[in-house]
């Protein structure tokens, strides 16, 4: 796993990887800092999608609202290089 570019428009970051540098909660769960994400839909609002859980095969969806400069504070591109979903 690599970090990348984010692609320059927001538009395209559907499908995207990404590394959160924090720690992300819903209702439902809280994740660690360091947990990978595919964004499943952009905007002002970004869907994350989870990497299902080894023990229990849950995925968790979390809604992130902000601004891209602090998505990209908060969150790392990354290239999977072959590591898979």
């Amino acid at each position: 796993m690599r970090i990348v570019d984010a692609p320059k428009l927001v538009g395209d970051w559907r499908g995207q990887y990404v590394r959160s540098n924090i720690k992300m909660q819903n209702s439902a769960a809280i994740l660690p800092a360091g947990t990978v994400f595919k964004v499943g839909s952009t905007g002002i609002v970004k869907y994350l999608n989870s990497k299902p859980c080894i023990c229990c095969g849950v995925a968790v969806v979390i809604s992130f609202k902000c601004a891209r400069a602090v998505f990209e504070r908060d969150f790392d591109f990354i290239a999977l290089d072959g590591e898979g979903w």
